[in-house]
């Protein structure tokens, strides 16, 4: 797993940090746009961890189901040359 670029590091602790000391530094500003900057780095950040996090279920979903056809092939190939045995024995009992 990737290092995430937000939340687990310095940079998304400090978006957090600065967007709570703007709240409660200017309690009522606030509701004037007084804290948006910290609130953009803040969106910016979790934005950013989202997007690698989903990258990493994707990338892990995809290699899941390589797997999942990979063994259904093998499984397919399997039967098919079974039946292929069996319609061979078949074929020499009835001659």
């Amino acid at each position: 797993m990737a290092a995430l670029p937000c939340a687990a590091a310095t940079h998304g602790v400090q978006a957090m940090e600065a967007l709570v000391r703007c709240h409660e530094q200017r309690s009522i500003a606030r509701w004037w746009g007084a804290c948006n900057d910290a609130k953009v780095a803040l969106t910016k950040c979790l934005a950013e961890e989202k997007r690698v996090l989903r990258a990493e279920r994707q990338e892990r979903a995809r290699q899941q189901h390589r797997q999942r056809m990979a063994q259904q092939l093998q499984a397919a190939a399997a039967r098919s040359e079974q039946q292929q045995q069996q319609q061979n024995e078949q074929q020499r009992q009835n001659d």
